[in-house]
């Protein structure tokens, strides 16, 4: 079952593009080596394959949290002796691939949108920005958004809230649920303080930054809740 199922990912794969005499798998080595800069030769190669990019990198985001491929990584490293990565390494390679090609991945969005509902939050987190990056439609990207503000995961609720903030009035529909949250993190503040427990030093960053949010989205609603940034 482990090999028809990485069988099935090897050879349904999108074709990869080429540049310079390597291919884009080739570059993501590169990539592993070194620290990307603006100045390094694979961000440069991932630029000039720009849209020929992105069907190749969409997958590498659409595999990396399948549980069979990650099993069928292990058996081979395993048992074979073939170099190849976890999941969490393409997707990390992908997702800053898409980021250095902007808005030339812009067909990305309906992925990045599902991977925004991904079970992994750091998978959350980068959908987000990317979603940002690539210029997705403002009318697909908030209502994504805005769910995410419900997120358990505290970072994956702050960095929604941050890109919201991005799209000033344009975001107003998530103003009642960021006004919600700042009123909840207030509560919570309050609560810890009244009993004397441990300073919550966390949650009191939690509430100003999404106050900074508010904010820049309406400010007449950050100055009724007596919001000071």
């Amino acid at each position: 079952m482990l090999l028809i199922g990485y069988g099935s990912w090897f050879f349904t794969r999108p074709a990869e593009p080429v540049y310079q005499g390597r291919t884009l798998s080739q570059w993501f080595d590169q990539i592993h080596d070194q620290v990307g800069t603006n100045k390094d030769p694979a961000v440069q190669a991932i630029r000039a394959m720009g849209k020929d990019a992105v069907p190749f990198l969409i997958q590498q985001l659409r595999l990396s949290n399948q549980v069979y491929r990650q099993t069928a990584i292990e058996y081979f490293n395993s048992y074979s002796g073939m170099k190849t990565y976890p999941n969490g390494w393409w997707h990390a390679r992908a997702s800053w691939c898409l980021h250095e090609l902007g808005d030339q991945a812009a067909s990305t969005a309906p992925d990045l949108i599902a991977i925004a509902k991904n079970t992994n939050a750091i998978y959350r987190e980068d959908a987000i920005f990317l979603l940002e990056q690539v210029h997705a439609p403002p009318e697909i990207t908030i209502p994504v958004l805005k769910d995410l503000l419900n997120d358990d995961n505290p970072q994956v609720l702050l960095s929604s809230a941050n890109v919201l903030a991005q799209h000033g009035p344009g975001a107003q529909s998530a103003v009642p649920t960021l006004i919600q949250k700042w009123k909840e993190l207030s509560a919570q503040i309050q609560s810890a303080q009244a009993r004397g427990g441990a300073y919550p030093s966390m949650k009191i960053h939690e509430r100003r930054i999404i106050g900074i949010d508010i904010t820049k989205i309406d400010p007449a609603a950050a100055k009724k809740l007596g919001i000071e940034n």
